[in-house]
């Protein structure tokens, strides 16, 4: 749930005749992702160029989505404990010209999203 607190919980499974079974510290709630900045967050049509995405609780595998078309995200790559996200950024030229949403949503399905953090030029 969005508003649960992070840390580690005790998991206690019951069955219907009254057994149970424990695990003490069997479950951890991550903290969701969060994005500060894009650097950089300006790119031409018909360019390739490495972004950097900083903020926290990036997690490895998490996905990065420019929103509209004709833009394609390379694979991220998680640095600084969680605070950063490298990865490329195609433009085509024909993509049309204007800002755009940028998306990381980690494995867990925790997301973050900064409106118009990306202008295509």
């Amino acid at each position: 749930a969005p508003a649960a607190l992070t840390g580690v919980r005790d998991v206690t499974v019951t069955n219907l005749d009254a057994g149970t079974v424990s695990s003490v510290g069997g479950f951890t709630v991550n903290q969701g992702p969060a994005i500060t900045s894009v650097v950089p967050n300006t790119q031409g049509r018909g360019t390739t160029q490495t972004i950097t995405i900083n903020g926290s609780g990036f997690v490895a595998g998490a996905t990065v989505v420019i929103s509209g078309t004709k833009v394609s995200e390379g694979s991220a790559t998680v640095g600084g404990g969680g605070t950063t996200l490298t990865l490329s950024v195609t433009v085509q030229s024909s993509a049309a010209t204007g800002f755009r949403n940028v998306t990381v949503t980690n494995l867990d399905g925790g997301m973050a999203t900064v409106v118009n953090g990306y202008q295509i030029t």
